[in-house]
């Protein structure tokens, strides 16, 4: 029973991110997710990164336009969004 609660919340947790990607790329076109290459990519996660240091660590609690779940679910995106570029480049190396 753990295990099926603890699989459907991943799985809702995914679905939120599906769902960031789709409502960004809709916004601003697929090609703002690449435009910099995996070092932008690397960028927007270190971001990201430093904002969720900032909930953690320093236990911030200033007003924001994210809070901890939008900047963690982002920092998710970003992520698989850097293996995809990633894949991109080392295959264009390989061509």
């Amino acid at each position: 029973m753990k295990e099926q609660l603890h699989d459907r919340e991943f799985k809702e947790l995914v679905k939120c991110m599906v769902d960031i990607k789709t409502d960004a790329t809709r916004r601003y076109g697929v090609g703002c997710w690449n435009s910099l290459g995996p070092k932008g990519l690397f960028a927007d996660i270190n971001r990201k990164y430093h904002r969720m240091k900032n909930f953690v660590w320093d236990e911030s609690q200033k007003p924001s336009s994210e809070n901890f779940e939008d900047t963690c679910l982002d920092m998710a995106v970003y992520s698989l969004l850097m293996i995809m570029s990633w894949r991109r480049t080392q295959k264009a190396k390989h061509v």
